[in-house]
């Protein structure tokens, strides 16, 4: 299993399960930021990457491919992405947005590093960011 910056094509292995909205959201994330996947020989198992602000942050978005979530393929995803997300640079403020409700959301947040600031944002996200 390996992680290598991500295409438009990964888009298509990931996506295609999603509704529309969902798959235009997600090329529409490819393209604001620097984004990788996460495959295991020809298969993409994820994409996510970072859409960095005007003010310096960078939110943390990741999607995952059915079958992968709740498993071990899951767990070894989710290391790799976040070695990638602890070599970037300590001063970088990273936030992460998540529907209430969304328990993997909340799992992925976390086991990233980031943590709940008790924030929800417009009562529709809550907020998660790098201590």
């Amino acid at each position: 299993m390996t992680i290598r910056p991500a295409s438009h094509a990964d888009i298509a292995a990931v996506g295609r399960y999603l509704p529309a909205w969902e798959f235009r959201a997600l090329a529409v994330q490819l393209a604001r930021g620097p984004a990788w996947a996460v495959i295991d020989g020809d298969e993409v198992l994820a994409l996510g990457g970072l859409i960095k602000s005007s003010q310096g942050i960078a939110e943390f978005w990741m999607r995952t491919v059915q079958g992968v979530r709740g498993s071990g393929r899951g767990v070894a995803v989710m290391a790799l992405v976040r070695r990638r997300l602890k070599d970037l640079p300590a001063d970088l403020e990273i936030v992460a947005h998540v529907r209430p409700g969304n328990r993997a959301g909340r799992v992925i947040a976390r086991y990233m590093g980031l943590r709940f600031t008790g924030s929800v944002l417009a009562g529709a996200l809550e907020e998660y960011r790098r201590p």
